[in-house]
């Protein structure tokens, strides 16, 4: 708990920067997560991110995927979910 960023520098300095973002997605750091895939040029964390806010959504947990959403910077997508709610 509360070592996800050690975790993730000493995944990256191994070299392994999937298993570093699988880190972040694990503990729910959605924003680390995105800042890290974007650093490296890792464009399967936009469909990971996606296919789990669907899965939240289909399961009715709107507010959470709204979260999801703001903790990974994809503001619109938040404030489109927070329109529906509305």
């Amino acid at each position: 708990m509360g070592l996800c960023k050690n975790a993730v520098d000493a995944y990256v300095k191994f070299g392994d920067v999937k298993r570093a973002i699988d880190c972040c997605v694990l503990l729910n750091q959605w924003n680390y997560a995105v800042e890290l895939a974007e650093q490296n040029n890792f464009v399967q964390i936009e469909q990971l991110l996606q296919g789990y806010a669907q899965m939240l959504i289909k399961n009715n947990k709107k507010m959470e995927a709204i979260e999801l959403f703001r903790k990974a910077n994809k503001n619109t997508d938040a404030a489109r979910l927070l329109a529906e709610i509305a």
